[in-house]
């Protein structure tokens, strides 16, 4: 999925936030990428490091709601398998984090609400009593959360779109 609307260029760098164990850091470097390890969780970025037999990206702890970085000081953003464990109002945050830090592009994952996959998932956690332990976005309510930012959707795609509920979209700055 992540391939499928990559926007980076060869040489640019993306930082990984969350970027959890680094599953990512293959992918990204088989595209050129300098890599920026952040996570809010010391044990993940350890983790990462050891799972990781070729040189270490840049690690940084860092909250992904209010990253340690400057306005624009990476080239894109990866934010894969990290908002639906956030309630809309983080979730919102978070995107407005990585528009920040970006220059160019941010590309993110998400769990569509429309999904027989999410249906099950509502239907159990009603059924247990409990409140909502992953949360779902529409594209348009992501859309409208980067336009605020003068981002711009490029491109889009799902596994099975509306049976799982996993979404990549990627955003791309339209302004200067």
């Amino acid at each position: 999925l992540l391939a499928a609307v990559w926007p980076g260029r060869a040489g640019e760098r993306v930082l990984d936030v969350p970027c959890g164990a680094g599953r990512l850091l293959p992918f990204l470097r088989e595209r050129h990428h300098e890599v920026v390890w952040a996570d809010g969780a010391l044990a993940m970025l350890r983790e990462a490091s050891q799972r990781s037999a070729e040189a270490h990206p840049n690690v940084l702890q860092t909250d992904a709601v209010r990253l340690a970085l400057r306005d624009r000081s990476v080239d894109g953003v990866v934010q894969f398998r990290f908002l639906h464990h956030l309630p809309p109002s983080r979730a919102k945050a978070s995107v407005a984090e990585c528009c920040r830090v970006a220059r160019r592009f941010v590309v993110v994952s998400f769990f569509h609400p429309c999904s027989v996959h999410h249906g099950q998932r509502r239907l159990r956690d009603l059924l247990r009593g409990s409140g909502a332990r992953r949360h779902a976005v529409t594209l348009a309510r992501l859309q409208r959360w980067f336009r605020a930012h003068q981002f711009q959707l490029t491109a889009h795609r799902a596994d099975l779109p509306f049976a799982k509920d996993l979404w990549v979209a990627a955003f791309v700055r339209t302004e200067a």
